[in-house]
């Protein structure tokens, strides 16, 4: 169920426990821009122009009766922005991969996408793959065989979508929050040390594996002054 509620209708503690961040990344022309604006606004734009960095729009989604507050964020799928989607994973809740069903080049580059997620995203985030323009069935050039065997070996969520007549795009952003919730619960238990992405891991101070590694340490300082 959604709904369209202004984010002012209730309390800001309560909405910055629920509020989530997803990114919609994949290469360009995939349909990243139509899939949000059909999901946030219930548009379709033939003459989509091309993201330039990244656009930004916000919807809610009630999943059992709980309010996600969601901030969605699409990114550019050309490779002069790369760099500067990267940026966008870092406090990433849930990513969406997508990728053009009459485009096979679209589907070969998941590999990039997945990879870079890998690296710069928090480790648990909530990843869908998505396979847009399910409307041109006719034009299609990814066998299902093919999709099956990606997904499958990387464990994720798959939904094919059309964001022209809007089939799947609500239960896209549905799933995400469904399987967001099934895992952490709240917001707060998303953000653990361990959940961090390895290359933005820090020492929290205080932590029971911070004073293991001091204890450890002193064990191999007292035992070469023994010596």
């Amino acid at each position: 169920m959604f709904n369209s509620s202004d984010f002012d209708e209730e309390s800001e503690n309560s909405k910055q426990e629920n509020v989530l961040k997803i990114v919609l990344i994949g290469a360009s022309g995939v349909g990243k821009t139509s899939i949000v604006e059909r999901f946030a606004k219930n548009i379709f734009n033939e003459q989509q122009r091309k993201t330039i960095g990244s656009t930004f729009l916000s919807k809610v989604c009630v999943v059992d009766e709980k309010p996600y507050y969601l901030n969605v964020w699409d990114t550019a799928g050309e490779e002069r922005f790369h760099s500067l989607v990267k940026l966008y994973y870092r406090d990433t809740n849930i990513a969406i991969l997508c990728f053009d069903l009459t485009k096979e080049t679209s589907f070969r580059e998941l590999d990039h996408w997945y990879q870079e997620l890998q690296t710069s995203a928090p480790r648990n985030v909530i990843l869908l793959i998505c396979g847009n323009k399910k409307d041109l069935e006719e034009q299609r050039e990814i066998e299902d065989i093919e999709i099956e065997e990606w997904v499958s070996k990387r464990n994720c969520i798959y939904l094919e979508t059309s964001a022209k007549d809007g089939t799947n795009v609500n239960s896209l952003f549905e799933n995400a929050c469904q399987l967001f919730s099934e895992k952490f619960g709240k917001k707060d238990d998303f953000y653990t040390e361990e959940n961090l992405p390895i290359r933005k891991k820090t020492i929290i101070i205080g932590s029971k594996k911070q004073e293991k590694s001091q204890k450890k340490k002193k064990n191999i300082e007292s035992k070469k002054c023994c010596n």
